[in-house]
């Protein structure tokens, strides 16, 4: 390193403890702000991290019951055992959680024609995953 002479003009007073240039460190107040800017930085990592994953595992939840209302309307298809009015509960399990499924019927103008609305919550919650609505049409069979 290069020696300074302390005589010179224009030095400062850092400077003339050690007589070298760049040999002091940093100071207390520097370091504690440094500290204090990566402490804002890291608290804000975990608050996005923290969400992100909540986020997901909200996701999961609407993803498997929107397949439980899904599987729920195929099987009233392919039973075709179902109500023109009123309101039908039933549980199922999938994905290895419990999932209570309520199916809503309301009439049309066409008969033949039943409008559904399934709507699945996951086991003891008040609000639903998931709401669906279809249609389901009472099959004839054509004449022979």
């Amino acid at each position: 390193m290069m020696r300074l002479d302390p005589d010179s003009p224009g030095l400062n007073h850092r400077f003339l403890r050690t007589g070298f240039i760049g040999a002091d460190g940093f100071t207390l107040l520097e370091v504690m702000v440094a500290l204090g800017i990566a402490a804002i930085g890291l608290l804000a990592l975990a608050t996005a991290l923290s969400r992100s994953v909540s986020v997901n595992q909200h996701i999961e939840v609407k993803t498997i019951a929107n397949w439980v209302a899904s599987n729920r309307f195929a099987e009233l298809r392919m039973n075709r055992q179902f109500s023109s009015s009123g309101t039908a509960v039933s549980d199922e399990k999938l994905a290895g959680r419990e999932w209570k499924i309520v199916d809503h019927y309301f009439s049309t103008a066409d008969p033949n024609v039943v409008r559904v609305l399934i709507e699945v919550y996951e086991f003891e919650s008040e609000f639903p995953g998931t709401s669906n609505v279809g249609y389901l049409a009472k099959y004839k069979p054509p004449k022979p």
